[in-house]
C-alpha cells in the first residue's frame, strides 16, 4: 500500500411547496414526490449511441423478470463450454442465442470468458487441457469467500506453456467470432472484461501453492497478464482500420504492480480503458476510500487530457443477505449504495440477480441510472449533493489525539471516543472490530459503523457541492428507517448554524451563467418550523426563491423551484449559487439536493466502437 499511495502522490504532481416569491422569473409546483426516483434522459456519451451506463444485473440472463431499470446483464461463459473438445468451438450455441435475446429485448451486456478456478463440480478451463495435454493442476492452502464459505479451489498453472498455447488461441477464435458477428448483435456488447485469472479479479489464487513451484512473483504475473491482454487486443481489433472494436476492461490491483499495469494499459488500450473496482460497489464507509477515489479520479483525468476515456464496474454482492448493516434494512442499504457508488464516479453497477426483479429497490436504481455516465460537469445535465457527514478516524487534525486517541487504524477506542461524541445526533459504531479491518471486512461488518478509517469526512456529491459545510451545519446520522433517514445533514440555529450553501460545479449547464434549472430539495418534514430556497441577484442582492413552512408530519419531502436565471458567478454567501436558509421555529434536516439545467448541452455526436 505504501507504493500505491507514493504512486497517487505521483500522479497528483505530474415537494411540499408552500409559497415562492418572484414568480415572474421562475416556475414552481408544489407537493410530496418520491425523493431521489426517477430516470432523466442525458445526451449522448462518449461510450455508445445511447445512455447505456447505469445499473446492470449480475448473473441472470435477458429472459430474467428484471426491474425496468435494469439495462442489461452480464454474459460470464466458461471456456470448458466454449471448447468442449480441442478446437471444438461453440461461440453460437453458448454466446450467440444470448446477444440474440439481449438484441430482442433492446438490453446491452458484457462479454466474459471465465478460465479459472477449477473445482470438483465445474472447471472452467477444458478439462481436456489437464486430462490429455499435461497441465499442471495448483493446489492452494485452504480459503474461504468474503463471507467465510470454505473454497474447494484448485488453479491451472498458468505459465504452462502449452496452457498459454491453448488460451491464446481460444481468444483469437472468441475475437474472430466476435468481429464477425451481425452488427445488430455486436451493438448488444458495451465491451469485454477479461478474465486472465481466479474468476475477474487481479490474483492467480485464493490462497497460496503448497508446491513451491508454482508461486508467482510479481514480475511473472504482470508479465502473463499483460500477454493475455494483447491476445485480448490484437483479437478484437479491426484488421482493415487498426481500431479496436469492442473496449476491454481489466481488474487493476492494489499492489506492486499498479504503476505498471497502468502504464501498460494506458499506452496500449486504445481510446477507452476500462477498470473493475470493487470497492465503489458494495455499500459505503470502506476504509480508505479517500486515497482510492483519488487514484481513479486522477486516473481518468489523466486519459480525459488526452482526448481518451476511462469507465468502471463494480459488482454488489451478497451483503444484503448476509452482512448485518444491510440485511436490517436492504432498502436503505442500497438506495445508499447506489449513491456512494455514484460519488466515486462508478459507470455500471452489477446489481445481484436475485435483487433485479424487486420493485422495492427501485429508488437505489433508478438514482443511479440518473447520475451514470458523464464524469465532467460539462457533460452533465443534473448534479446532486447527498448530506451527511462521515467520522474518518484517520484524521488527525478534525480528532486531535491528545483528545480521542492514537491515530492508528486498529486504534478502536480512538473510534469510539469520536462517535461518542456524534451520539447525541445518532452516531454509533455497532461493529468496532470490523471497521479497524481490511476493506473486505468493513463490508462485513454486522451493524452501523459511523466512524472508519480514511473515509469521506463529507457528503456525497456530483457536480454540486456544499461550502463550508461544518461551520454552517451539522450531521445527523440513522434519522428514521426510511431509504432516506441513513443521513442528513441539517441546522443548528442555536450555535448560529443557519445556512447550507452550494455551488455548482465550473462548467455545469456548459458554463452559461445565468442558467435555466430546476431545484429539488428533499428535507424532513418534522417539528414547525420554517426556512427558505435563496439566491443571490447578479448585484449581490438576496432573492427569495422559495419558503417553506414545515407541518410536522414525519415524512421526508421533495420541494421543487425552476428558476429560469439562476446566477453562477458567486454573489451569494460563502461564494455560494444558491443557499438553505433557516427562518423561524425548529431546525429542519435535509437529505438531497438535485439540480436539473434546461440549458444547452454540449453536443457529444454520436460515437460507435
Amino acid at each position: 500500500m505504501k507504493i500505491l499511495r507514493n504512486f497517487i502522490v505521483w500522479l497528483f504532481m505530474g415537494a411540499l411547496l408552500n409559497g415562492c416569491s418572484e414568480t415572474g422569473d421562475m416556475e414552481s409546483n408544489g407537493g410530496t414526490s418520491t425523493p431521489g426516483g426517477g430516470g432523466q434522459t442525458l445526451p449522448p456519451n462518449e461510450f455508445s449511441h445511447e445512455k447505456a451506463w447505469g445499473v446492470y444485473g449480475w448473473g441472470g440472463s435477458a429472459a430474467s423478470p428484471f426491474y425496468r431499470g435494469i439495462k442489461g446483464t452480464n454474459t460470464t461463459v466458461l471456456w470448458s463450454d466454449l471448447e468442449p473438445s480441442e478446437g471444438d468451438f461453440r461461440f453460437d450455441e453458448v454466446i450467440g442465442s444470448r446477444l440474440e435475446a439481449f438484441r430482442e429485448k433492446g438490453m446491452r451486456t458484457f462479454l466474459k470468458i471465465y478460465i479459472s478456478p477449477l473445482s470438483p463440480e465445474q472447471y472452467n478451463s477444458p478439462r481436456w487441457l489437464f486430462e490429455d495435454k499435461g497441465v499442471p493442476i495448483v493446489e492452494v492452502t485452504d480459503s474461504s469467500d468474503p463471507f467465510g464459505e470454505p473454497l474447494d479451489w484448485t488453479y491451472p498453472w498458468y505459465l504452462d506453456e502449452t496452457y498459454r498455447h491453448y488460451l491464446h488461441r481460444m481468444i483469437r477464435a472468441f475475437g474472430q467470432w466476435l468481429r464477425e458477428l451481425p452488427e445488430e448483435l455486436r451493438e448488444t456488447v458495451l465491451f469485454v472484461q477479461v478474465a486472465e485469472g481466479c474468476t475477474s479479479d487481479g490474483q492467480a489464487y485464493k490462497g497460496t501453492p503448497l508446491d513451491a513451484r508454482y508461486r508467482l512473483t510479481q514480475e511473472s504475473w504482470l508479465e502473463y497478464r499483460e500477454a493475455v491482454w494483447v491476445q485480448y487486443r490484437e483479437a478484437l481489433t479491426d484488421p482493415g482500420t487498426g481500431k479496436i472494436l469492442f473496449p476491454l476492461a481489466v481488474n487493476f490491483t492494489e499492489d506492486l504492480n499498479f504503476s505498471a499495469e497502468f502504464n501498460w494499459m494506458k499506452a496500449s488500450l486504445g481510446e477507452v480503458v476500462g477498470f473493475k473496482n470493487g470497492m465503489f460497489s458494495h455499500g459505503y464507509d470502506i476504509c480508505d476510500e479517500i486515497q482510492r477515489k483519488r487514484m481513479i479520479d486522477s486516473l481518468r483525468s489523466i486519459l480525459y487530457d488526452e482526448g481518451r476515456r476511462l469507465f468502471i464496474r463494480g459488482e454488489q454482492d451478497k451483503e444484503w443477505r448476509n452482512c448485518g448493516w444491510s440485511v436490517k434494512n436492504p432498502d436503505q442499504a442500497f438506495y445508499w449504495s447506489a449513491i456512494y457508488a455514484s460519488h466515486c464516479g462508478l459507470d455500471m453497477w452489477n446489481f445481484p440477480s436475485d435483487a433485479c426483479a424487486n420493485e422495492r429497490f427501485a429508488p437505489a436504481i433508478d438514482f443511479f441510472n440518473k447520475y451514470a455516465g458523464p464524469h465532467r460537469a460539462t457533460e452533465s445535465s443534473v448534479a446532486f449533493c447527498a448530506l451527511r457527514k462521515g467520522l474518518n478516524a484517520a484524521d488527525k487534525c478534525e480528532f486531535p489525539e491528545s483528545e480521542y486517541g492514537a491515530a492508528r487504524k486498529d486504534n478502536i477506542a480512538r473510534y469510539e471516543a469520536i462517535v461518542r461524541q456524534y451520539a447525541d445526533h445518532g452516531a454509533m459504531q455497532g461493529d468496532p472490530e470490523k471497521a479497524i479491518g481490511t476493506n473486505m471486512q468493513n463490508r462485513q461488518r454486522a451493524d452501523y459503523n459511523d466512524a472508519g478509517w480514511n473515509i469521506f469526512p463529507g457528503n456525497y456529491e456530483k457536480f454540486l457541492h456544499q461550502l463550508h459545510a461544518d461551520e454552517s451545519s451539522v450531521g445527523w446520522w440513522h434519522v428514521d428507517d426510511t431509504i432516506y433517514g441513513c443521513f442528513a445533514r441539517g441546522f443548528d440555529h442555536a450555535a448560529g448554524r443557519t445556512g447550507l450553501y452550494f455551488a455548482l460545479e465550473e462548467g455545469f449547464g456548459n458554463e452559461c451563467n445565468p442558467l435555466s434549472v430546476r431545484i429539488d430539495v428533499t428535507s424532513l418534514d418534522r417539528g414547525i418550523g420554517c426556512w427558505s430556497l435563496c439566491c443571490a441577484k447578479p448585484n449581490g442582492e438576496i432573492r427569495t426563491l422559495l419558503s417553506v413552512t414545515n407541518t410536522d408530519s414525519g415524512e421526508w419531502r421533495v420541494h421543487r423551484v425552476r428558476v429560469r436565471d439562476l446566477d453562477v458567478s458567486g454573489k451569494g454567501p460563502y461564494g455560494s449559487h444558491f443557499f438553505l436558509r433557516w427562518d423561524s421555529g425548529e431546525d429542519t434536516l435535509f437529505h438531497l439536493i438535485e439540480v436539473a439545467s434546461s440549458g444547452s448541452l454540449p453536443d457529444l455526436g454520436t460515437a460507435h466502437w
